[in-house]
């Protein structure tokens, strides 16, 4: 019993690509983005991203303005890693994933080193300026840039409905990953008979050693 809720669990951490703010996730959804393609071609009423893998986003990125923890307005562009890859990682205060997601980021941040640089971001659409700082506050430890997004630039232009979200861009402005969600384990045998705090955690650890070879 205790490994099929687990198993269940897994499968609710994967459909996390089309969990929307207002609603729960549901293990019936797809975790496939070109099913989630084919979806939007055939209702005209669900938008689509305006970027996607292997587009330039120049034009965003030097057009979108945003705040940074002194609540600075700055371009977004001048956050691009000129060198390495650039993770931007959508949170919400209240989503779960999320929260796991950057526990485990914290804990893990005197041994764990990312090549490409990490910025975590949230919107006005999903989180008051006050939850975002108190947020950034939080999770200080961990070796990120954290901007707030007033404008809901980033949900506008690429959907952001399900968290956490990761949009990695090289140097050159390009979207070369969007991701949608927690990234599980190679061998999914290793959950087996945890609790779901536990396979939470696992997930996340798993999704931070993704992080480190991107």
């Amino acid at each position: 019993m205790r490994f099929a809720f687990a198993f269940l669990m897994l499968i609710i951490l994967q459909s996390c690509s089309l969990i929307h703010s207002d609603i729960a996730a549901s293990p019936n959804q797809p975790n496939n983005s070109a099913k989630t393609n084919v979806k939007s071609a055939t209702n005209p009423d669900i938008a689509e991203p305006k970027f996607r893998e292997g587009d330039n986003v120049s034009s965003f990125l030097k057009a979108t303005k945003v705040r940074d923890r002194t609540l600075k307005v700055r371009y977004l562009h001048e956050f691009i890693d000129k060198r390495n890859k650039t993770i931007f990682i959508a949170v919400k205060p209240d989503c779960v994933f999320c929260e796991t997601l950057l526990a485990t980021m914290q804990n893990y941040s005197t041994k764990t080193k990312f090549k490409n640089k990490i910025v975590f971001f949230t919107d006005a659409k999903h989180a008051s300026i006050d939850a975002f700082l108190k947020k950034s506050n939080e999770y200080s430890q961990i070796p990120a840039t954290w901007l707030y997004d007033d404008q809901d630039k980033f949900a506008e232009t690429f959907i952001l409905s399900a968290f956490p979200r990761f949009l990695i861009i090289d140097p050159k402005h390009k979207l070369v990953k969007d991701q949608r969600g927690l990234v599980p384990p190679a061998n999914r045998e290793s959950l087996k008979g945890l609790e779901i705090a536990q396979i939470l955690e696992k997930i996340s650890e798993a999704t931070v050693e993704w992080l480190k070879v991107q």
